[in-house]
């Protein structure tokens, strides 16, 4: 039997500013470090190619995307 190959694509926005307001507390750079780590970590556990994106900042203005 063939192994079946699947395309999937996952992405992770960590939205620092939304976090530390919710919680109300200051979300240390470490814990996103963390989280990013465990991620790629995890990732090469199940053979999945990982990619970091560069970190930005965003404010209400701004949108990541838009859906029609």
């Amino acid at each position: 039997m063939e192994k079946e190959h699947l395309n999937h694509i996952f992405g992770l926005f960590v939205g620092t500013n939304d976090l530390s307001s919710d919680l109300n507390c200051e979300i240390e750079s470490e814990i996103v470090n963390k989280i990013k780590l465990d991620l790629a970590l995890y990732a090469k556990y199940l053979n999945i190619n990982f990619i970091d994106a560069p970190e930005f900042d965003i404010n209400n203005q701004q949108k990541v995307f838009t859906i029609k």
